[in-house]
């Protein structure tokens, strides 16, 4: 595979990717490297997907460096954003876990374990990374961006996804309140809200889904999706690259829905 976009909206531009070593995330990197971002730092808490996205990009003639890291752990965090992500103009944030339990079984513990790879890292790392934004100085208005991934399920959620759904509201209250307190160094905060997308996360997510719950992801019975099929990871990643674009320069505690209209039925 090659680097083939015309397109440069990130030429001169360090971008972090945190959870990049696969779905979503793996198609922002190479988004973002397509356009030609001067360095993707590939972060995820499975070296060897990272490694190998890197490498990937590299071997198609961009620059890639993949860093493991487990953003629960704010050490980790701190030192993502004080080495290699310490240039960092472009935060993506797409780690998070997905599984299901009836609201009945859910316990203190699952909550806490969704939150804390959803949230909790989602909120390090745009501490650390806005705070190594402002050391950089700032040669256009708005250049520095944050991009959140959310999800249609804070929007309408199904039964045993509590916690998931849960963890993905609050991003987008963090994302807003992120936007208004980073907006006077020059630092946008967005959010996409996908649904359904055809990664393998999503695939063994699905499978183990009762048919019925499978709708959830499809649309009601005979009203499936506006667009009936699944979003492709590079269908998201675009519009995650636009909101990190300075083509998003006026955009900021703004959201994105990318869910082929079901959310509108």
């Amino acid at each position: 595979m090659k680097l083939t976009s015309s397109c440069h909206r990130f030429r001169g531009l360090t971008a972090v990717v945190i959870g990049g070593g696969s779905g979503l995330g793996k198609a922002t990197c190479w988004r973002l490297a397509s356009e030609g971002a001067d360095r993707v730092v590939v972060a995820d808490i499975n070296s060897g997907a990272a490694e190998k996205v890197a490498e990937e990009i590299g071997s198609a003639g961009g620059s890639a460096e993949a860093v493991q890291v487990d953003v629960t752990q704010q050490d980790q965090v701190q030192q993502l954003f004080s080495g290699p992500g310490k240039e960092v103009d472009v935060l993506v944030n797409s780690a998070g876990t997905m599984w299901t339990k009836s609201f009945a079984m859910l316990q203190l513990a699952d909550v806490r374990e969704t939150f804390g790879a959803t949230c909790d890292g989602l909120l390090l790392a745009m501490q650390h990374a806005s705070q190594a934004m402002q050391q950089k100085p700032s040669d256009a208005a708005n250049k520095f961006a944050i991009v959140n991934i959310s999800s249609t399920a804070a929007l309408a959620t199904m039964k045993g996804l509590t916690a998931y759904s849960a963890a993905k509201a609050t991003i987008r209250s963090l994302s807003r309140s992120a936007a208004v307190e980073l907006a006077p160094y020059n630092i946008r905060v967005n959010t996409i809200l996908p649904h359904g997308t055809d990664t393998e996360g999503v695939r063994a997510f699905v499978a183990n889904l009762p048919p019925e719950d499978v709708e959830f992801f499809t649309g009601p019975a005979g009203t499936p999706k506006l667009i009936p099929r699944a979003a492709q990871p590079e269908e998201i990643a675009a519009g995650i690259a636009f909101l990190a674009s300075s083509d998003a320069s006026f955009m900021t505690g703004s959201e994105i829905v990318m869910d082929g209209g079901f959310s509108i039925q």
